[in-house]
């Protein structure tokens, strides 16, 4: 609700969630005001369990708590530089998925166009707490993406070959990689990239 949406607002503009920039030309035109730039002085997982603390009686899901983060407000900590790209990886991995279901014509309907934010729905409780996003929740922590798609596909062959692409960091160099492999292995990708994006 309304309610909510504000509180994660002002909550990521906290002084210790964000911090504003010291380049007081940092500014960003939002609604035709200038707001200043501000930083995140944490990874947003980690602003997520400070949130659950601090208001366990506001249920908020991660997809949900990503979405809500002011434009003003810029990830700075190489630690969250890697959960993005994962984050990338993983989009660019269901994205591959949809375009193979659409050349299928094998996929549920409801699930047409899969993404980061309804598969994380999808996996974690209905209303999640902090347990989910940890691993450790008794109710969701053995659940496999790739088993939750795979009951969602008509007929899929898993020795069907399949090209997707993925960023890869090395010697602190980004690359762009495009990847021909089977379908198999591109579900194993999703359930390697799941583990790192939900903790």
């Amino acid at each position: 609700d309304d309610d909510t949406v504000q509180l994660v607002v002002q909550f990521y503009l906290q002084d210790g969630i964000s911090r504003v920039s010291s380049n007081t030309k940092d500014v960003l035109k939002i609604k035709n005001e200038l707001e200043p730039i501000r930083f995140m002085e944490m990874s947003i997982q980690e602003a997520l369990r400070k949130f659950y603390n601090e208001y366990p009686n506001f249920k908020v899901g991660k997809s949900m708590f990503y979405s809500l983060k002011p434009r003003q407000v810029k990830i700075s900590s190489p630690h969250e530089t890697c959960i993005c790209q994962t984050h990338e990886n993983m989009s660019l991995l269901l994205h591959a998925l949809n375009n193979y279901l659409q050349k299928k014509s094998s996929v549920d309907n409801r699930l047409s166009n899969i993404t980061v934010s309804n598969l994380i729905d999808s996996m974690v409780c209905n209303i999640p707490a902090e347990d989910c996003f940890l691993g450790v929740c008794d109710q969701c922590n053995d659940r496999s993406p790739s088993l939750f798609l795979k009951d969602h596909f008509n007929t899929v062959d898993e020795d069907d070959k399949w090209s997707w692409s993925s960023w890869k960091t090395s010697n602190r160099k980004v690359d762009f990689n495009q990847i021909r492999r089977t379908i198999t292995s591109l579900l194993n990708e999703v359930d390697e990239k799941w583990t790192i994006l939900i903790t």
